[in-house]
């Protein structure tokens, strides 16, 4: 997140304590229609090659932890604690006040702020808001694609990093992961990189999206893949 004067998200355990506040289950279930796989992994969501949820580990539903690591930071249960402005546009309304509800519920105060998709992006770009709603979908299907994210190189207004994570350690991984030529090995070193992302917690992973495609039954060859791609060349209708 990129770090405001005065602002707690500067603050690790403040960060994870956001993470555990949320009840990603149920925020799936009445505001996605159960279309969705809660985000308790990494950042590199179900689905990409070398995806491994026993081995990175992520974020579960914890109020209690969160209530505790807001006191570690000299605010129990939130006394004190520095409002935070929630950034959103309107298609994301629902989502955003549900998970200012649930902050609530632990002691962070926030305040929940509409903005045009113009003006968000805009914002963004120039390290102008604090903790915003985004989304990322991959180009590519390879875990490098999610990654990038949070390389430091790729700060903006360079590259997409729109949270300005800094780790040396990832971006020493992640120079290793982009030379590395064995499948195996280099997911060995995604997995790595995305338990530094969770461990330093720039980012909430709410959850990663689920698609149903639906096709009539005298058609064959439709195959899945992790962008959602048609391929049509070995489709055939009967």
């Amino acid at each position: 997140l990129p770090i405001i004067r005065h602002s707690p998200l500067k603050l690790l355990k403040i960060r994870q304590a956001i993470n555990y506040a949320i009840d990603k289950q149920k925020m799936i279930k009445y505001l996605r229609n159960s279309m969705a796989t809660p985000g308790n992994g990494g950042f590199v969501p179900a689905g990409m090659p070398g995806f491994d949820a026993e081995k990175v580990k992520g974020y579960t539903y914890n109020p209690e932890k969160a209530r505790q690591l807001l006191a570690e930071c000299g605010y129990p249960n939130g006394k004190e604690c520095p409002e935070i402005t929630l950034t959103t546009t309107i298609g994301y309304r629902d989502l955003i006040e549900y998970v200012q509800g649930q902050l609530d519920q632990v002691g962070i105060r926030t305040r929940v702020e509409i903005v045009q998709s113009a003006s968000l992006r805009e914002l963004v770009s120039k390290n102008g808001v604090n903790f915003f709603y985004g989304s990322w979908i991959a180009d590519y299907p390879d875990g490098e694609n999610y990654l990038l994210l949070f390389y430091s190189k790729n700060k903006i207004p360079w590259g997409p990093n729109y949270t300005g994570f800094n780790n040396k350690q990832f971006d020493c991984l992640f120079e290793q992961a982009y030379h590395e030529a064995d499948d195996q090995k280099r997911y060995a070193l995604y997995r790595e990189m995305d338990n530094i992302i969770m461990q330093n917690a720039p980012v909430v992973v709410l959850y990663y999206d689920k698609l149903v495609n639906m096709y009539q039954n005298n058609m064959t060859g439709i195959s899945k893949n992790a962008l959602n791609l048609l391929v049509l060349k070995r489709i055939v209708k009967r």
